[in-house]
């Protein structure tokens, strides 16, 4: 019996931050050392996928990344990067200590550029498109959920493409529906049809499999970025909870976004509002604690996945939409099926109703 109770206890104390490790890992993305030279993406916000002396593979996370690059006595003077996952009118330039090249374009979301480091001087690059600093309206799409419809995503991506003006696409996880390489690998192979990037946390799905998996490929977790006056908070909830160091993060993030658009995405809902599908936090008391600090945080929408389908509603008084849509078993009878969310922000309109999300639209892709 005393047995028993011990590990019940230790299984307990296990389950006190189920997403630790995940959010410690966060910490260490955006870093690499090769050809004498150490790399670092400020925010985390670029993952190292590769690095050896004199070329750098990279995943970018937001449409904006910083990097530094600091040579040793021993450097490399020439380096090539490759970076994926990037605006199409993004460019990679010098802010000091480095002339850089563009080589190639294979595809609008991948960028080659060569790069000429100054002996024993860092050098900073920026990968931004002409606008980026430019507080403007724009639009970008959300979808969630994709799971066992990822040998027809593309017909999605397709539709995605279409909509004029989309920047980006914005997830909130649940890609894959066992975390298995090869599911990371269609879903890449998918992704090279997509002319626009996508960003996005994880989801439960991610977690069925190797959670490193995720990392290996995409980076972090949990990534915050602003574009052009709009702030994006994209938090790891897989576990149906957020780690409590996230809960910091988070903040800090919405101290640095106040007075402006702010979009918090996430996967699990932290209260389910039909309460169909058990499709919440383990625990009300923690989905109270964040809906009342984004309350308090002035985020000016949250969005979800984890329910297959498309709900419009409010959460302590914030905005929220429930975007499940990209492929993965629908809700039955609902008739939604297939959508994502094209949404149009303007930061000039962050004082009015809204908070700066000018539109929210819901674009069917079965029909």
């Amino acid at each position: 019996m005393r047995r028993a109770a011990l590990v019940m206890l230790l299984l307990l104390g296990g389950c006190l931050r189920q997403a630790e490790g995940r959010a410690d890992g966060d910490l260490d993305v955006g870093t690499a050392t090769a050809g004498g030279v150490s790399v670092v993406a400020a925010g985390g916000l670029a993952h190292v996928r590769d690095s050896q002396s004199g070329a750098l593979r990279l995943w970018a996370l937001a449409p904006v990344v910083d990097l530094t690059l600091t040579p040793g006595a021993n450097a490399e003077p020439e380096w090539l990067i490759t970076i994926q996952n990037v605006l199409a009118d993004a460019r990679l330039t010098a802010v000091s200590g480095a002339v850089v090249e563009p080589v190639s374009r294979p595809r609008p979301t991948m960028g080659v550029w060569k790069v000429t480091l100054s002996a024993g001087t860092p050098a900073r690059l920026r990968l931004a498109p002409p606008d980026a600093d430019r507080p403007g309206p724009y639009r970008f799409a959300v979808m969630s959920d994709i799971q066992t419809a990822l040998d027809r995503v593309d017909q999605v991506f397709a539709k995605i493409d279409a909509e004029p003006g989309v920047r980006f696409v914005a997830s909130a996880g649940d890609i894959v529906q066992r975390g298995q390489r090869w599911e990371y690998d269609l879903f890449e192979q998918q992704l090279e049809t997509l002319d626009v990037p996508y960003y996005s946390t994880i989801g439960n799905h991610e977690l069925i499999g190797n959670p490193a998996l995720w990392r290996d490929r995409f980076g972090r977790f949990n990534v915050h970025f602003a574009f052009k006056g709009v702030y994006f908070s994209m938090v790891d909830s897989g576990s149906a909870t957020i780690d409590p160091i996230v809960y910091d993060w988070l903040d800090d993030w919405m101290d640095e976004a106040r007075g402006a658009p702010h979009l918090f995405f996430t996967h699990i809902p932290p209260i389910d509002p039909i309460g169909v599908r058990q499709g919440s936090f383990r625990s009300r008391n923690e989905a109270a604690k964040l809906l009342s600090r984004l309350a308090n945080g002035e985020v000016a929408l949250t969005i979800y996945g984890h329910i297959h389908s498309y709900y419009d509603f409010q959460n302590a008084g914030i905005p929220a939409r429930i975007s499940g849509g990209g492929g993965a078993w629908p809700e039955k009878f609902d008739g939604i099926g297939r959508h994502f969310l094209v949404i149009d922000v303007d930061p000039a309109r962050a004082d009015e109703p809204g908070g700066g999300v000018v539109s929210i639209d819901v674009v069917r892709v079965d029909q």
